[in-house]
């Protein structure tokens, strides 16, 4: 088991300063709807432009030398079918900042429907926290965001089954003793950072939907998954290890603020909830409340004891979220 999202020297220079594709770096800052992430795992690298939760271009080297391949779902190259495929490193410059913009015209054109972004629930709140405390962050931020979509490696699927599949029957079992049936264990942790006191924050998000509370009580039991997940001792030195490493790079990339000092590591790795445009008159934090206080009959008084609330809004930002005891 491993933490590595990392990209290799080689294909991280590309977008550094003074790389052939630096701009588009650029480009994702100028551009409130546009995200800039790393990923990797053990057959390759790549880099991602995310709007909202939807990847609207990939990009990974190529077994070409000096090429690279760009990719993405088959509705956006429908849009602009010219970005996508082998492309040499050279011609990837700013004659294409014309095909970001049409797919961008295309997702805003779907508006409510489009559920990742424009609907403006979980896809929007989580973009602009990735966006506020990544590629945006300053010397001053409370915590910066290394990581979207976070997941461990596994050396081979028989490990994965061993540890992840042994951690979702768990809690599969758990779902039914809280009365909890209708949600399902995950794969990808919604935000991992790091605050400035060196606690590794591992982040649900949701957003409070009137027509969906549901997915606000049932948090409990994400966090505690996903916390269970990566402190586990198979993990242990690596999480922190790969965040730093992360970290490092991203700041030599831009991606966040090279005034934020990265502190020492305190060694804890610390659950996080925030409820975007939350309803404090809503009955669902008690039921959180409820359903907290029975994963922890069942699982012990410890279960979630760091748990950190907070409250979200476009106007005032984050905000500590108290939920009633």
């Amino acid at each position: 088991m491993y933490y590595n999202r990392t990209l290799s020297k080689g294909f991280a220079d590309l977008f550094m300063d003074g790389g052939p594709l630096r701009w588009l770096i650029d480009y994702v800052r100028s551009n409130s709807d546009l995200d800039f992430q790393l990923r990797r795992n053990e057959q390759e690298e790549w880099a991602s432009i995310y709007r909202g939760r939807t990847q609207i271009l990939g990009i990974k080297p190529s077994s070409e030398t000096g090429h690279l391949t760009l990719f993405a779902d088959d509705a956006h190259k429908e849009v602009c079918s010219d970005l996508y495929g082998n492309k040499a490193v050279t011609s990837v410059t700013h004659v294409y900042q014309s095909c970001l913009d049409k797919i961008r015209d295309f997702r805003k054109e779907k508006g409510p429907k489009d559920f990742f972004y424009e609907n403006k629930k979980e896809g929007y709140y989580q973009h602009m926290l990735a966006r506020d405390y990544g590629i945006l962050s300053n010397a001053d931020s409370i915590f910066v965001i290394v990581d979207r979509e976070a997941v461990p490696g596994y050396d081979s699927n028989e490990e994965k089954q061993s540890i992840l599949g042994s951690l979702k029957e768990r809690y599969n079992k758990l779902k039914g003793k809280v009365g909890q049936n209708c949600w399902a264990p995950g794969d990808e942790l919604d935000l991992l950072a790091l605050d400035k006191t060196g606690n590794i924050l591992l982040i649900e998000c949701k957003h409070h939907d009137k027509n969906n509370s549901q997915q606000i009580y049932q948090l409990p039991l994400q966090v505690g998954f996903y916390h269970e997940l990566l402190s586990s001792r198979e993990l242990e030195g690596k999480l922190q290890e790969g965040v730093l490493k992360l970290l490092s790079q991203k700041q030599e990339l831009g991606l966040i603020s090279r005034d934020w000092k990265v502190p020492a590591l305190s060694g804890k790795i610390i659950p996080m909830i925030i409820v975007s445009e939350p309803n404090y008159k809503s009955r669902a934090y008690d039921r959180l409340s409820e359903i907290l206080n029975s994963c922890r009959k069942e699982k012990g008084q410890d279960f979630l004891k760091e748990l950190r609330a907070y409250g979200y809004t476009e106007e005032g930002g984050l905000t500590p979220l108290t939920l009633p005891t």
